[in-house]
Order: structure tokens, then sequence, then C-alpha cells
């Protein structure tokens, strides 16, 4: 059988098992030597499990992230491709690499072709038994048919551009060395003189600088969001990235019920789609409540606000005075520049929303954010249906303008 393991053709020293017609999980024989055993085999016979020269085969309908294992005890995992139409296993495949953080060999095995190889490479295959009739040569050439990649994948987790980024430090000196020596300094000052001071983390791109900066200097200074419970998937995903990335907790606070209901039986689910008055009626109940909650008992707070980012935070300070909430406020990144965000993004591998990757690099709620189009402003997303000069929750008034 043809056998790829990194790359490289190589003498395949496993054994595959199939059960044959009429065998059951607790009838089939596996003689001593390597072999890998449908997960059902190993299931079902306890001796197998104490084997350290057993590695299992998985179904495309299997679902190992239900099942409690440590998958890291196989030292080889097959996932099977009955046929080559079926691109379940690609699913497995990222799962077991990147959720389940399994390190050991990921094979494909069954109606594997070589022009499948690249892309089941990039989700997290390293190994391959190619089916009888494809050809070493091709399948090789096929494993590097591509010098560069848009898209970041288990390969490489980095879009384009912040490997791009990465590959040219030189960018990152001078003007960014700066802007990051100052950004350290000012939230040191704030976390010595201003305590109790807290972040509030919208958990986009620029506030994970932040979240970064706090991390890397180990500061005292606390961090919540708000959970308006329309967010993105992947937006809320950011609260249990940063828990396992930095071993931060990310306080949520979410809308009072009753508030949320009254709104929706009172104007409709949509309804902030209507008018400019509707639609701030609805963040604040979903942002601006829930951050008075938040900011209670505080001395400062911290934003992520850029004043490159809209009309409306062109008169952003770094530092202000909240009068709406009573308490110091501070917007550190007021004079960063997007590509100053993604260079320390990329200089530092700071975790992000992969919704920055499609065509959003503004975040708010699901329903009230779209991706831009080229030539847009980066907020031409946001509440798209309303004039520019009223594209704010509520969250920062006056000055102090930001969501």
């Amino acid at each position: 059988m043809n056998y790829i393991l990194n790359q490289h053709a190589a003498q395949d020293d496993w054994t595959l098992i199939r059960l044959s017609e009429g065998e059951t999980p607790e009838s089939v024989t596996v003689p001593a030597g390597q072999h890998i055993v449908p997960l059902a085999v190993w299931q079902a016979q306890s001796a197998l499990q104490s084997r350290a020269d057993i590695g299992v085969w998985l179904e495309n309908t299997t679902e190992p992230e239900t099942l409690k294992l440590d998958w890291n005890r196989f030292p080889v995992i097959a996932l099977d491709y009955p046929k080559f139409t079926d691109g379940r296993s690609h699913s497995i495949a990222y799962l077991l690499r990147n959720r389940l953080n399994f390190k050991n060999e990921l094979r494909a095995i069954g109606d594997v072709l070589v022009d499948q190889l690249f892309y089941m490479q990039r989700v997290g295959f390293n190994a391959f038994n190619l089916r009888a009739d494809q050809k070493m040569d091709t399948a090789l050439r096929m494993l590097k048919p591509f010098s560069v990649t848009y898209q970041g994948s288990t390969d490489d987790a980095r879009p384009l551009f912040l490997r791009t980024h990465e590959e040219q430090p030189a960018q990152h000196d001078h003007g960014l060395t700066a802007k990051i020596n100052a950004l350290e300094t000012l939230l040191k000052d704030i976390a010595n003189d201003h305590t109790p001071a807290v972040f509030a983390n919208s958990l986009a791109l620029e506030d994970m600088v932040l979240t970064d900066v706090i991390a890397r200097l180990n500061l005292p200074i606390p961090m919540f969001t708000l959970q308006t419970g329309l967010l993105h998937a992947q937006t809320t995903q950011m609260v249990t990235t940063i828990a396992e990335h930095y071993v931060l907790n990310v306080a949520q606070y979410l809308p009072d019920d009753s508030d949320v209901n009254s709104y929706i039986q009172t104007h409709g689910k949509f309804a902030f789609y209507e008018s400019v008055e509707l639609r701030k009626a609805c963040c604040h109940i979903r942002k601006v409540k829930p951050l008075q909650r938040a900011l209670a008992g505080q001395k400062a707070w911290i934003t992520g606000q850029r004043a490159e980012q809209s009309v409306t935070r062109v008169a952003l300070n770094v530092r202000e005075w909240d009068a709406a909430n009573g308490l110091e406020k501070f917007n550190p990144l007021r004079d960063w520049t997007f590509t100053d965000v993604k260079n320390y993004i990329a200089l530092y591998r700071v975790p992000y929303n992969p919704l920055h990757d499609q065509g959003y690099p503004s975040i708010g709620c699901e329903p009230c954010t779209r991706p831009i189009k080229n030539g847009e402003d980066v907020r031409a997303g946001r509440w798209w249906w309303e004039h520019s000069d009223s594209k704010e929750c509520g969250l920062h008034l006056h000055e102090d303008k930001n969501d």
C-alpha cells in the first residue's frame, strides 16, 4: 500500500484491521504487533486498552468530542473515507487537531486520492494510505501545489496578512515600538494609580492587543465583556479562547431578561431596523445598562477605542472624565492605526476573532453587523442602514464615543 508520512514516502509498519462479515468487535482477534483497529473493537476488548502498539480508526460519523477519551494515548488515529466525495473526515481531523489537541500521527485511509492530499494536510492529516491506483510521485507533488495559502488552518492558523507582517519584522520597529512602550507604561500607571480599574473587553482586534499587554505584564486589571445575547458565536468563543490562551477570566454581563422581553413584546424582535431611536433603545437595554452594572464601584475603565475608527471618534482623548458613569476613562489606543493593531497581533501571535478574516474589521451584534466591501470604511458594516454620524450605541457619550 502506498504510504506517506510527513510529506515523505515511508514504510508502513502498521496493519489495518477491518471487520469481516460475521465478525463483531468482541470476536475479532488482534494479534501481537502494531495494529490499527476500529474504535469499537478497542472499546469492546479491554486487553487492547493497555497495549501501546494499538491505534484506532474512526468512521466518518464519529463525534470524538462526545467521547471521554484521552486521544493522545493512541500513537496513530486513522480516519476513514468510504468515498472520496464524502468530506466528513476533514471536519473530524480539524476537530482532533484544534479542539482536542491530538499531537500524534493522523492518517487518512480509504478512498484517498492524490488531488485531496493538500487539503487533507491543511486540516491536520500528516499521514496517508493512498488508494492502490494512485501514484506516489504525483502524490508527493500534490502535497505542495501552492507556494502561498490565504486562509489560516491547522497547518498555520495565521491568515496571509498576519504571516506577511510577521515575516517582515522591520515593519514593527520605530513607531510601533514607541506606541507599545507608551501603552505598557500607561496600563501600569492605571493599575498603580487608579485601582480599582476594569477593562471593557469587546473581544475585537483592538481589545485583544490590550488583553495581551495586560496578560504579558501580569497587571491586576480585571476584564469584562457585554454579552448582549445577540453576539456571533465566534465572538462568544473568544471568552473561552482568552481563558485557554492567557488563563484569564472575562466576566460576562448580560441584559435583564425582563427588559429584553418588554422591548420585543412592545416593538418586535427586529425593531432596531426601523429607526435610530428603536436601535438605540435596544443598545441601551443590551449594552448600556449592563455596562453601568459592570462599572459600579470602579475608579476607572479602559476601552479599545481608536480615533481613526470613525467620524464619531476623532475627538477621542487618551484620558477623559466619564460624567455619565462618574469615573475616569482611558482609551490607550487612541492614536493607533489599524495597521499598528494588525502588526502587534502578528508580532505577538495574539489570538483573535476569526470573523476579522471574513471581512468584518468591526464586529458588534450579529443582526447589526455585516462584512464590508472593498473600499468601504472599517465601520461601514455596523448598523449599515444608518448614516455614519449616528453609528454609536450609547456606551460612549459626547467626546468618548465607542461601543
